[in-house]
């Protein structure tokens, strides 16, 4: 018998993604295909932990949560973030870019 490995897997519409965000992190706007450069039916994929965010995540958490404006490329950071303060679960995010 090979190895296997079970993992949880979250998935989601990024329009939920970005609701979701913009009230936790106080942001006006928060476009994931404008903020990732995603295109459209793109599927993305993040192992979010729970661990504590590095000094440089942290930096940069900080300066957009002082700012109000997110970062681009900052949504694993993000979701990196709300996993380490109990907002969401960890595991496998799939976040599904599609209009």
């Amino acid at each position: 018998m090979f190895k296997t490995e079970t993992k949880v897997v979250h998935k989601a519409e990024y329009h939920d993604v970005e609701e979701f965000i913009k009230e936790e992190m106080g942001f006006n706007e928060y476009e994931i295909p404008v903020i990732e450069e995603a295109g459209n039916d793109q599927v993305l994929e993040m192992a979010i932990t729970s661990d504590a965010p590095g000094e440089y995540d942290i930096r940069e958490i900080r300066k957009m949560l002082d700012s109000g404006e997110p970062e681009n490329y900052s949504l694993r950071n993000i979701l990196n973030y709300l996993c380490s303060i109990g907002k969401i679960p960890p595991g496998t995010y799939l976040i599904d870019v599609s209009w």
